[in-house]
């Protein structure tokens, strides 16, 4: 399916997955799902171009099937190479554009009115891997009152900022506003249900960010479920975390 967007001037495309169980009567609770760097909105499910997907799909259905989590829908959406923010048409190698704008204004209103999903935010996380994992702390730690859970798998956190990416934060006000270590500190996000995973052999960078993100989340009293696996930065590693992800946001486990 595709999403109009004002914002962007573009039509995105997202994958839903629908389980086979019926809707709840206050509607499915929803998870929407975000791609890293060079991916496109089916990384998550079916793969694409001769490249394996991570089948969060076929894991979930899977899951509701033995009653370990709810029927829910699960939205993989198309965010191209833009971190999930708004952003000045000034950087090389990456999208520009009002991604933000187009994740909060339009995606999910478009989604949710177009199927039977609750209206409760915290029926609502969001996920994401490496980039991705960036897009989706960035959405939940920055709009907590619309999000219930958030995880990031091998999310792209980190001290410092690599010297191609310091358009992400142009200025500290930015930083500020934007970046999920920051933002763990200081935004009103106790109620958030949190998962974060990676790789023992994924870059040092990820690992080290992602272990201070949930050293100061757990500091603070945030729920949050840090694992390591073996494993590097590739889809066999998210296909293993997708279950615990799963578990973490939405089981009683």
């Amino acid at each position: 399916m595709t999403v109009r967007s004002a914002a962007l001037a573009l039509d995105m495309p997202a994958q839903v997955f629908v389980p086979r169980q019926p809707a709840p009567p206050d509607g499915y609770p929803v998870l929407y799902l975000f791609h890293g760097r060079y991916g496109s909105e089916r990384g998550w499910m079916g793969g694409s171009f001769g490249r394996a997907g991570v089948g969060v799909h076929d894991i979930a259905q899977g899951l509701v099937d033995e009653g370990r989590i709810p029927p829910l829908i699960i939205v993989s959406a198309l965010i191209d190479d833009s971190y999930g923010v708004d952003s000045p048409p000034s950087q090389e190698g990456y999208d520009h554009g009002l991604y933000e704008r187009y994740i909060l204004d339009e995606l999910i209103p478009s989604i949710e009115s177009r199927f039977p999903i609750s209206t409760d935010p915290s029926e609502r996380a969001v996920g994401g891997l490496s980039m991705g994992g960036f897009a989706a702390l960035h959405a939940a730690f920055r709009y907590p009152d619309r999000f219930g859970g958030v995880a990031g798998l091998s999310p792209a956190v980190f001290e410092g900022m690599l010297p191609d990416r310091q358009w992400v934060y142009p200025t500290p006000a930015a930083r500020q506003e934007h970046d999920p270590l920051l933002l763990a500190e200081s935004a009103a996000i106790d109620h958030l249900r949190v998962f974060l995973g990676a790789g023992r052999s994924d870059y040092p960078w990820i690992i080290e960010g992602t272990d201070v993100l949930a050293d100061r989340l757990s500091t603070r009293g945030v729920r949050v479920t840090s694992l390591d696996i073996r494993g590097g930065h590739d889809t066999p590693t998210w296909q293993h975390l997708a279950p615990l992800m799963l578990l973490a946001l939405y089981g009683d486990e």
